[in-house]
């Protein structure tokens, strides 16, 4: 999260958008939650850091600012995700920005809506929600392994998941244990 510091300066507006966003969103963001495959990490900043200048970019008149100081910020993000999908539920960018900024911010990333729009679209792997919900069920504990079954069945993908989740074990005595988990209670 944003040091307080920069915040404040920010309010002020003793710094700029610019330095803001610089302080705000760290060049390691998604690292950890990606399995280590760069090319997910990668692109889930790319969306994350166009969400925040298209954010910025609204005009301030526009109805998602009402209600607010005007300024684009990380904590403004997951409302603006929000917002995007309301005006466009089945819009890909959407989805993705609504999936990012909530596993950037820890928040539920598993929603199924989001997931459904990516999957339809044809532009998601099965390994994609596996891995961010692994990466993830040290802050969620048991409640993980219960939403990938509730997202795995809502969209009917249980032997698609299966097949991600042996991947996933294959990279680990961690890992193996929580697929293992999870494989229990989808096949339940």
């Amino acid at each position: 999260m944003v040091n307080t510091s920069v915040s404040v300066a920010y309010v002020r507006g003793e710094i700029t958008v610019i330095d803001y966003w610089k302080a705000a969103f760290p060049d390691s963001a998604f690292d950890e939650q990606c399995c280590e495959l760069i090319e997910w990490a990668e692109h889930f900043r790319a969306v994350v850091n166009s969400g925040f200048w298209r954010m910025d970019a609204l005009d301030r008149l526009d109805p998602f600012w009402m209600h607010t100081n005007g300024l684009a910020t990380v904590s403004k993000l997951h409302d603006f995700a929000n917002y995007e999908r309301g005006r466009n539920p089945s819009s890909v960018y959407a989805a993705w920005l609504s999936i990012a900024v909530n596993l950037f911010h820890g928040r539920d990333h598993l929603d199924s809506a989001p997931w459904k729009v990516l999957f339809n679209a044809r532009v998601a792997e099965p390994r994609l929600p596996i891995c961010t919900a692994y990466s993830m069920s040290p802050y969620w504990t048991d409640g993980c392994v219960g939403r990938v079954v509730v997202l795995a069945r809502d969209m009917n993908l249980e032997s698609v998941f299966e097949h991600a989740l042996n991947w996933l074990a294959s990279r680990g005595t961690m890992q193996a244990g929580w697929s293992n988990d999870v494989l229990h209670a989808l096949n339940s």
